[in-house]
């Protein structure tokens, strides 16, 4: 995988979050519309619907216009893709009962969950295993690479590998600061990014002045991170880099607050992940500690054209925006949609066989591009026995050998007046 960085122009570009969705239905595994499918093909889809309702939600909105447009152009050899949306609560062990009662109905192939710790644990307990297919579509921890996984697991997100590089070099590089804080919750996700991000920000000929670990709390309003924090501080680093979630993240700005630790003597950068990336952050957060707030987040190109044509199409089928990893959920559909073609059965391992060849990875001169809702196109190419090179809503994915993007770019955003921005677009 590639790993060095292109820094392209600055940008201000007010990003929009979308709020909680409600489909009208209670019951959060079938909070779907009723659809009559064909002879389907059915696709597990587990997510934190009873956590993150508005991101699982959305995400599975995703998830429906995607398989519209392909049964809507004849499906996979005369037989739709049918969805099979499943709570998972956030915790791994909710989401290994969900895949295995998905299993024993007899879905074979898996749209992964949003957390990495959970998308571990099924990995291992399950689609390893019992052969499933798993396409993680926000998952994005370096320990899903490594996973002796029989070519079944793979994710439309990059790792978190990236992410720690492309962190460290920023405030290094760009905003020319030599050293760090760094603060991350004892999670898979965390744990890893917060690993690179040292290793890689020491690469820099930086100082990492502090590295402190919490643990994970049951109830985050009541978690005092003060301790925490006096040890993060206590040599004044110039940047604190914390890799935390929406709910922790909120509660740490707030310990920051009541314990006056910032005074016009010290105030340093917060600088943060992809997790604290969302609304429900923007709502909870102490305005005044995140105000000028900068993180990373993997995110689409904004200027690349299956990208905007993705956000007009979702905007018109549903009326509102996508979220953060919409755009990668709808690549995880089409890749598998079409590795399924090629395969001309729907066999995991053998789906999975094509999955490199059908994202451009194995590079053929006479490949077609294949854009976003492009179906009938690339099916009829697949069909008469042409190649293709799927080019999605998230820009190039070419699967590397461990299944993950070996391209892709992040955002440097950043918080101004209660909103995100983007400063920066990133390409590695």
């Amino acid at each position: 995988m590639k790993n060095c960085c292109n820094w392209l122009q600055n940008k201000k570009v007010l990003i929009v979050s979308v709020l909680l969705i409600v489909w009208g239905c209670s019951k959060l595994e079938e909070n779907v519309p009723q659809v009559e499918y064909i002879n389907p093909i059915e696709i597990g889809v587990i997510g934190p619907l009873s956590e993150i309702r508005s991101l699982a939600e959305t995400r599975n909105l995703t998830i429906m216009l995607a398989i519209e447009e392909i049964n809507r152009n004849g499906g996979i050899n005369n037989r739709d893709l049918k969805p099979i949306f499943k709570d998972d609560a956030g915790k791994a062990d909710v989401a290994v009962q969900s895949v295995n009662e998905l299993y024993d109905k007899g879905v074979l192939f898996l749209i992964a969950p949003v957390w990495s710790r959970v998308a571990l644990a099924v990995s291992e307990q399950v689609c390893i295993p019992k052969e499933m297919l798993f396409i993680g579509s926000v998952t994005t921890s370096p320990e899903v690479s490594t996973l002796e996984d029989n070519n079944l697991i793979w994710r439309t997100t990059p790792s978190d590998h990236n992410q720690g590089r492309l962190g460290a070099r920023y405030i290094s590089q760009e905003l020319n600061k030599k050293t760090v804080g760094v603060i991350y919750l004892d999670d898979p996700y965390a744990n890893e990014l917060a690993k690179v991000f040292i290793s890689s920000f020491e690469d820099y000929e930086g100082n990492v002045l502090s590295s402190v670990q919490y643990p994970r709390a049951v109830e985050w309003n009541t978690f005092d991170f003060k301790p925490y924090i006096e040890e993060l501080i206590q040599n004044k680093p110039e940047v604190i880099y914390f890799v935390s979630f929406s709910q922790d993240a909120s509660k740490f700005s707030h310990d920051l607050a009541e314990g006056e630790y910032f005074n016009d003597s010290y105030r340093p950068l917060l600088f943060s992940t992809d997790g604290p990336f969302t609304s429900d952050f923007l709502v909870n957060a102490h305005p005044e500690i995140v105000e000028g707030m900068q993180g990373t987040q993997p995110a689409p190109d904004p200027l690349n054209s299956n990208n905007k044509i993705f956000i007009e199409n979702f905007n018109q089928r549903y009326g509102i925006q996508p979220v953060q990893f919409c755009q990668e959920t709808y690549d995880a559909v089409y890749l598998l949609a079409y590795a399924m073609l090629l395969a001309e059965t729907h066999e995991p391992k053998d789906v999975s066989y094509y999955l490199p060849e059908v994202s451009g990875a194995n590079y053929s001169s006479d490949a077609v591009t294949i854009n976003v809702n492009e179906f009938a196109k690339a099916k009829n190419i697949i069909e008469s026995g042409g190649s293709i090179d799927y080019d999605g809503a998230s820009g190039k994915i070419e699967f590397d050998s461990n299944g993950d993007p070996s391209t892709g770019s992040y955002i440097i955003y950043h918080i101004i007046q209660g909103e995100y921005t983007v400063d920066t677009t990133i390409y590695f």
